[in-house]
């Protein structure tokens, strides 16, 4: 008889560990609560339960029935505390000395102070000697006006910022800027500075845009990776998690330092520091990554420097400001280092210049779309104050939205992409709303914006935000957040992965990662093949590989292969590998070349209207990247106009006849 190893479902108040069955053997059972706990007065812990001991001078984890230390320190700025049975490092206060009074000796009202790192201010008053203490409540927006910097309190503390990416695709930073890139490679959209304080751990998040086959003239955000604690995690579209180069399904959560969750259709990356990244969308997808405000001015990439000014975000790898998009995005282009050094490729002194000196290109938009677009069934809705999105107005300006809404349809040929894209950009603003803490509960109804549920669950507008799933039926008292847009599980079902399946037949837990009924699963070492066999039931058999095999990865998955040339996966942006004898070629997608698939190729562009029925909508471009100009838009819509009311000035029938100075030298710079 095989050995088997078997986790069986218990009590919420105890979980099994290991379940050890052979012939002649008496079973074996090691019990480990939930949370940590006393049990026959010796205290248990969870299997991969991670803490900080007493005096906070070490961190220590549960791993293999064994407890693991080592040396721990608070960061900078913090100190060891103990409340209600936990250590953990807090902020500390800083010691303000003088009467308040302006200029009065003593006073450091001028000293600038992180509300995050240090959240209390003690302020001592000289006179009597007493303390106060106070939270502050300021957040300090900064303006460039004639060189220097002018700092003014803002009424509204926050905690941290959003940087979104969505449509074709448009970004919206940390510091609220926007503009669109069109760049079809991937791109860094956050990057630590090298030299970080102490205590702040370092992180990278990339996107991957995409041409698709279906509309070759688009472009969206395909994929998301994060390369943050040792560990890289890719979400694609579809809902499709990897960890590690290896497909899982989710829910998924290694350790306390970070979890991987669906909520309201979307996937959320969470890590205990706060950060904090989302994707969801369907198949064209958008993202918002979540920064909290100990990491200002600690960050670079296509989603700013997140040092609160709007006029300097376009800076280069090497710190220099450039006013030129395309070299901007084109130097945030990742190369294939590895990730936490993992950096953007050089753009040479010559393709700088080259860029800086391309041409235009003439996007067409005829009246009728102009007409379309402008009218309260399209972009417009954005910005009604009494339509759906009225609600969200004072927390994140709609007029950015509205410009790229306007710009995608004019880019889009197809009605059906047009209405996608249209979706996609209500979309963005929506969860760039939501995420900042404002509620829209009807914007789909008003806009023809439906969203797809899976079987056995029904839409709703403001849902919790973490749905029942089965690795988490007993947890529901956490949930913590506003509520979300998503799908809801009807009665007696819970989410498997991105199913919705009848409780019984829920999956399996092992080591933070969920399998679902019937999957079965590799150990690291190959040593063990383990079946999900029914309801939190694994069954694990000895495994092993071949000599003319190796344990690896192949296909996003963990076994033993035979090595070929097409097992370490060597055709990027989705190519296909085909192997011819000992060596392969990759069979790229449209929009792709070169030997690795990591060349741009050029695109047929679509059929223009005719020259006499459209008014062109001026692109700076370089091939992969194009750049819309706010001013371009603006100017578009006000020559409509002036056209309508001289059509016998024949001079002023198109944009490019004027005199006036060409619109692609600026770039996009959008208020919110």
């Amino acid at each position: 008889m095989a050995t088997a190893r078997i986790a069986e479902a218990l009590p919420a108040a105890l979980k099994v560990a290991s379940v050890t069955s052979q012939p002649g053997a008496s079973l074996s059972l090691w019990l480990a609560p939930e949370c940590e706990g006393r049990w026959n007065m010796v205290w248990v812990w969870e299997i991969g339960k991670t803490w900080i001991s007493t005096g906070c001078t070490q961190t220590c984890s549960c791993v293999g029935g064994s407890i693991r230390c080592k040396t721990f320190r608070c960061p900078a700025q913090s100190h060891c505390q103990h409340k209600e049975g936990i250590n953990n490092c807090v902020p500390d206060s800083r010691e303000l000395l003088g009467k308040g009074e302006r200029g009065a000796p003593g006073t450091q009202e001028e000293q600038v102070i992180d509300p995050l790192r240090t959240p209390y201010i003690k302020v001592k008053k000289r006179e009597e000697g007493e303390k106060i203490q106070m939270k502050v409540a300021m957040e300090l927006e900064r303006e460039e006006v004639e060189g220097q910097v002018s700092r003014e309190p803002r009424a509204q503390e926050r905690e941290s910022d959003q940087c979104s990416v969505y449509g074709d695709p448009h970004y919206r930073t940390f510091d609220r800027f926007s503009y669109l890139f069109q760049g079809r490679m991937t791109y860094i959209l956050v990057k630590t500075v090298d030299k970080l304080p102490e205590g702040l751990e370092k992180l990278v998040v990339e996107g991957r845009n995409k041409v698709y086959s279906s509309a070759p003239g688009l472009i969206f955000l395909h994929e998301v990776i994060t390369f943050v604690y040792g560990y890289k995690v890719q979400f694609q579209a579809g809902l499709t998690l990897l960890v590690n180069n290896q497909k899982m399904a989710y829910p998924y959560s290694p350790n306390e330092h970070l979890q991987v969750t669906m909520q309201g259709q979307r996937l959320f990356l969470i890590t205990d520091f706060e950060l904090v990244v989302s994707l969801g969308g369907g198949a064209r997808i958008n993202a918002v990554i979540t920064l909290p405000s100990m990491y200002q001015g600690l960050v670079r990439g296509m989603c700013g420097n997140y040092d609160g000014n709007r006029t300097n975000e376009f800076i280069l790898p090497d710190g220099r400001l450039t006013q030129n998009l395309y070299v901007f995005g084109n130097s945030w282009e990742a190369n294939a280092d590895e990730p936490l050094s993992r950096s953007p490729r050089a753009i040479s002194k010559e393709e700088e210049r080259q860029q800086a000196d391309s041409s235009s290109l003439g996007l067409a938009c005829s009246l009728e779309q102009l007409a379309l677009i402008n009218s309260t069934q399209a972009c417009s809705v954005l910005v009604d104050p009494e339509g759906p999105f009225a609600a969200c107005h004072q927390t994140v300006a709609p007029e950015p939205f509205q410009e790229h809404c306007v710009v995608d349809l004019c880019t889009a040929q197809d009605p059906n992409d047009q209405e996608e894209l249209r979706c996609q950009v209500f979309s963005g603003y929506a969860i760039t709303c939501q995420e900042a803490g404002a509620s829209l509960t009807s914007w789909r109804d008003h806009t023809r914006c439906a969203m797809t549920c899976p079987a056995n669950t029904v839409y709703q507008s403001c849902m919790m935000p973490c749905p029942v799933s089965c690795a988490n039926l007993v947890t529901l008292g956490d949930c913590e957040g506003p509520c979300v847009e998503g799908c809801a599980n009807l009665p007696g079902y819970a989410y498997s992965g991105a199913q919705s399946l009848p409780i019984a037949d829920c999956g399996c837990t092992r080591d933070g990662a969920y399998y679902q009924l019937g999957d079965s699963f590799v150990t690291e070492d190959c040593s063990e093949r383990c079946t999900c066999a029914s309801s939190g039931v694994l069954m694990c058999e000895p495994f092993g590989c071949s000599s003319e095999e190796i344990c690896t990865l192949g296909n996003f998955t963990r076994g033993c292969f035979r090595e070929t040339p097409c097992l370490p996966n060597p055709c990027q942006n989705d190519g296909q590998c085909l192997e011819q004898g000992a060596s392969f070629i990759c069979e790229c997608e449209v929009g792709y070349g070169g030997a690795l698939c990591t060349e741009p190729r050029d695109i047929p562009p679509p059929k223009k209207p005719e020259a006499s029925n459209f008014v062109a909508i001026l692109l700076g471009m370089l091939v992969p990247a194009v750049v819309i100009v706010s001013a371009a838009i603006r100017e578009c819509v006000y020559r409509m106009r002036r056209r309508r009311e001289k059509m016998k000035d024949q001079n002023r029938g198109q944009l490019g006849d004027t005199g006036e100075s060409p619109l692609w030298g600026q770039h996009l710079h959008l208020q919110s």
